[in-house]
């Protein structure tokens, strides 16, 4: 199969033929990417349909704003490679809630270096106050937690460090020689190190909030992985809706395993767990009561997912990941991570 594997993710104005992709898959092993793949999975807004892309291959870009319906159509068939993943999501069942023991945690938090990337000295442009940074991993670990508040995940801040290059800054966007260059430059750890990259997204990626690695590309392509995020998503930061640190826990999401909970549309094994309700389209802004399969939402009494941290809604209406999520990541991490549980 061929070694790459792209997940587009991409927000506008789309046809029902074009879609999103985070994939959905059961927590555990993300079957389907090839292992050397570059496997990018973005956030992106809520403005306009976000439909499917063939399952066959995996999201990259999520965008923020509406773009012109035949300017996103040209650059979807200029960056979307249509390969097969190395491994196939039919290898794998959906998981249900408490396919592991909810006693299970990690042995020890994930270490997570953030790189601050910035034009200059100041925080306007991209030099993220340390403070951010801090309450962003908290943030982080405030959401993989039981409703009991117990832990599912655990991550420790490692390191921080910071580089002024205004080129990094404005253009590492998904695929671009500055994203190679920067992340080739920084990455520190191994493959259970989470390595964050804060930028500014401009050009052809403006309004991009960020974008993710899945486990199973790091094996061939270990420079490679990591989540890159809109600085201004930050704690305290400037994206309005968005600025709460909510994007890089949907990114870190992907970063464990995890796909989109419209993965698939209404049909399917949409992410593969099977806590998570059916969505036909990503969620914009906080749509309570919206039900987008409503053969499938009928039959259970249930709507779609919008308050969770896999869907595209704001930050204010992001709140919770289901335990099914939580096993899966889980499982993923055990496969491809090489982080262990007891």
């Amino acid at each position: 199969m061929p070694p790459l594997l792209t997940y587009l993710s991409l927000l506008g104005l789309l046809f029902v033929s074009l879609s999103v992709n985070a994939v959905k898959v059961p927590p555990g092993l993300e079957p389907g990417l090839a292992t050397n793949s570059s496997v990018l999975t973005p956030r992106g807004v809520k403005t306009g349909r976000c439909t499917e892309l063939d399952p066959s291959i995996i999201e990259k870009f999520e965008r923020q704003f509406t773009l012109d319906k035949q300017a996103l159509a040209s650059k979807l068939s200029s960056v979307i490679n249509h390969h097969r993943r190395s491994e196939g999501d039919d290898q794998f069942t959906p998981v249900s809630n408490g396919a592991l023991s909810p006693r299970q945690s990690l042995e020890k938090p994930i270490d997570v270096y953030v790189h601050v990337i910035s034009a200059d000295s100041s925080a306007a442009n991209g030099n993220v106050l340390l403070s951010q940074v801090r309450e962003q991993i908290d943030v982080l670990n405030g959401a993989f937690v039981t409703p009991a508040g117990r832990p599912y995940l655990s991550f420790n801040l490692a390191a921080v460090d910071r580089t002024v290059n205004a080129d990094w800054f404005n253009n590492g966007g998904p695929g671009t020689p500055q994203q190679d260059t920067m992340k080739t430059a920084l990455r520190r750890g191994g493959r259970a190190d989470l390595n964050i990259y804060t930028v500014n997204f401009q050009g052809d990626w403006a309004g991009l909030l960020g974008y993710s690695t899945f486990p199973q590309s790091y094996n061939g392509a270990p420079l490679d992985d990591g989540v890159v995020v809109l600085f201004s998503t930050l704690p305290g930061g400037t994206t309005t809706g968005y600025n709460g640190g909510k994007t890089t826990i949907h990114e870190t999401g992907h970063w464990v395993g995890l796909y989109h909970t419209f993965q698939g549309s209404c049909i399917g094994p949409g992410d593969y767990v099977e806590d998570t309700m059916p969505e036909g389209i990503p969620s914009q802004g906080c749509m309570q009561g919206r039900a987008t399969c409503p053969l499938a939402d009928a039959a259970q009494g249930e709507t779609d997912p919008i308050h969770n941290y896999m869907d595209y809604s704001t930050d204010a209406c992001m709140t919770e990941f289901t335990a099914g999520q939580m096993d899966r990541a889980r499982q993923q991490l055990v496969h491809y991570r090489g982080i262990d549980f007891h």
